[in-house]
């Protein structure tokens, strides 16, 4: 008993941890909003992307200029929380893509190619690889 209280516990400070990682991401995209840094021609790739705090990064991310890629497990959602995106876009030469994967699933992600198909129709990885899927 107290070895799966103790796993309980670790969950719960797990997803506190994640929590706080995510809202300090979103702090650090607001600010670079508000100091005017551009993103332009720049790649950003997010996981969880189809909601939440995934979908809001990307949309913030697409009104600085960046070419956003979002992934998650849910087609539907995907395609909408990428029609947000690209409404966000500061222009329309913006690349914005989405890919259906459960990165938590190593040999799924592997076998379905989504980061070589996301670097041949955008280019690679600049400085953001935000993870939003838990």
């Amino acid at each position: 008993m107290g070895d799966c209280c103790g796993c309980f516990l670790s969950v719960s400070l797990s997803s506190i941890g994640l929590a706080i990682l995510l809202v300090a991401v979103l702090d650090w995209i607001q600010r670079r909003n508000k100091r005017n840094e551009s993103l332009e021609n720049q790649h950003v790739v997010i996981t969880g992307g189809s909601s939440g705090i995934g979908k809001q990064v990307g949309i913030l991310a697409s009104q600085r200029g960046a070419n956003v890629t979002i992934l998650a497990r849910d087609s539907k959602k995907l395609e909408e929380a990428c029609a947000e995106v690209r409404a966000a876009a500061k222009d329309d030469n913006q690349k914005i893509n989405y890919f259906s994967v459960d990165v938590t699933n190593y040999d799924q992600a592997e076998q379905t190619r989504t980061s070589k198909d996301a670097l041949k129709k955008i280019g690679p990885v600049d400085k953001s690889l935000i993870c939003c899927a838990f």
